[in-house]
């Protein structure tokens, strides 16, 4: 008969087991796993490191969003990963911003009081025969980098040195980690290989759902990181032939080819592509790693990005909405169907990091709806816009009560999901005229936040905790605001 242990440590094996295969599962659409833009602070109108993200996962959802604030941990602390693994816990963790989307191990966003921000892109991998320690590594590697890290290289470095010693146990992931001075693009292959690079300072990358990472120079330190023997290692296994013109190549070494292939991955990152780069690409060529946009992008460039349907192109077989709903007549939008948050981060430096920290956040599918501000300084959310404590969350992320994914939930979230369904009823007629509120108020919005930055700026040199309290008031009533204005749509 097993111990009460062994039978723990069973369920907890079989619950993993489910988890995993239902992220896996979400990879076998590889067209539809999350779209992210990454803009270095030469080529931002504010002079900052920017970066827009989709993320897009299916099944029962629910979006929650918490402040963690710093704590402090014991010597013996261990971190217990969700197969079991374990590592010692450091003596103080770093607080943070937590989008969590409970029973999910890859969906998760992060931005940590030291200003560096996680989020991630699904990237299946070739890879057939990974190698693992410990059961391997997943959902911890952002919630180690958001615990631990201080710069964005050091992020990088810290996801690099998990997977390398545990293995990562998912088909294949690109994480973005930036901080208020570079950007980096991690990406995991399935098992214990990685490679990093750097976005340029004068450049913008696109990443949709496969690896985007080209030619790399290990050599070169400052713009790359990543496994010892990624190039040997994919010799060995024969997706890289060495000799004659082609230099080693990691994307098109280590992609699943389902994903680099697949032309819902080439529309969307073709397209993103288009609406901000100074050159024109045409979508059945090589695309690249990174580039340099048509102009200074502000954030309201990168919004257009994150909400885009493919209008006035090609692509758009909904004929701006005559034909119907473009979420259901094109495919694979950027803002798509499974569409759960998105967000655009400014990480801007010459401010203190709590006011210069700015998240412009919404739920569900951006383009049918306005991005608010949140500050890094904020000290807690408004009741309702998440389920539980922090504490608790993290404690039942892989298996959280059922009750929180009930459709009849007063929880803030499920407003944004009945509006967009409210669209949906009738999109070609709804959709226009919510657009159009949405944006005369968002407008309104970005130059009310800048004139309030420039008086809470002002009363920070002489009052930081005054300062601190106002951007704080200032989120939570902007996002009650937020959910109050998706309420009354097309009521």
């Amino acid at each position: 008969m097993r111990s009460n242990n062994s039978q723990k440590f069973f369920i907890k094996i079989v619950l993993l087991a489910i988890f995993v295969a239902s992220n896996l599962g979400a990879q076998n659409k590889p067209e539809l796993n999350c779209f992210t833009v990454i803009v270095g602070k030469e080529v931002s109108q504010d002079g900052c490191v920017t970066i827009g993200h989709n993320e897009d996962d299916y099944g029962k959802q629910c979006v929650n969003i918490y402040k963690t604030p710093s704590q402090t941990h014991s010597e013996t602390e261990k971190v217990t990963f969700f197969n079991e693994g374990k590592i010692n816990q450091v003596k103080t963790t770093n607080g943070f911003i937590w989008v969590q989307l409970p029973g999910m191990q890859v969906a998760d966003s992060y931005v940590n009081d030291k200003g560096v921000l996680i989020t991630s892109n699904g990237c299946p991998s070739i890879e057939d025969k990974p190698d693992s320690t410990d059961g391997g590594i997943l959902y911890w590697i952002r919630r180690l980098v958001a615990e631990r890290a201080t710069t964005a290289k050091e992020g990088a470095k810290l996801a690099g040195k998990l997977i390398d010693s545990y293995g990562y146990v998912s088909a294949g992931r690109t994480y973005t980690i930036a901080d208020k001075n570079e950007a980096w693009v991690l990406s995991a292959v399935y098992g214990k290989h990685w490679v990093a690079q750097r976005v340029p300072d004068n450049q913008v990358a696109v990443i949709p759902n496969y690896y985007t990472i080209g030619e790399i120079n290990l050599k070169d330190t400052l713009n790359f990181l990543g496994s010892k023997d990624i190039v040997s290692y994919a010799e060995k296994r024969g997706w890289y032939k060495p000799g004659g013109k082609s230099k080693f190549n990691f994307a098109k070494a280590y992609t699943a080819l389902t994903s680099i292939n697949h032309p819902g991955n080439i529309n969307r990152i073709w397209r993103g592509i288009s609406l901000l780069s100074k050159e024109e690409f045409k979508i059945d060529e090589d695309l690249p790693f990174s580039f340099i946009p048509y102009k200074k992008l502000d954030i309201q460039d990168i919004m257009t990005v994150l909400r885009d349907h493919y209008e006035l192109s090609d692509l758009d077989k909904s004929e701006l909405y005559k034909n119907g709903d473009p979420h259901k007549k094109n495919y694979a939008t950027i803002c798509s169907e499974s569409t759960q948050y998105s967000f655009v981060a400014q990480l801007r430096q010459n401010m203190p990091i709590e006011i210069g920290t700015l998240i412009w956040f919404t739920y569900f599918r951006p383009a049918a709806h306005t991005y608010t501000p949140i500050y890094l300084g904020i000290n807690k959310f408004p009741d309702q816009f998440a389920f539980t404590d922090f504490a608790s969350a993290i404690k039942n992320h892989l298996t959280p009560p059922e009750s929180i994914f009930d459709t009849n939930s007063t929880l803030a979230y499920r407003d944004f999901v009945k509006t967009v369904n409210r669209i949906d009823n009738n999109f070609g007629e709804n959709f226009p005229k919510v657009k159009n509120q949405n944006s005369f108020y968002e407008n309104n919005l970005i130059r009310e936040t800048k004139n309030f930055e420039s008086q809470v700026l002002k009363i920070y040199n002489e009052n930081p905790e005054l300062a601190f309290r106002m951007i704080n008031d200032y989120s939570n009533k902007k996002l009650i605001e937020l959910r109050n204005n998706v309420r009354s749509v097309l009521n």
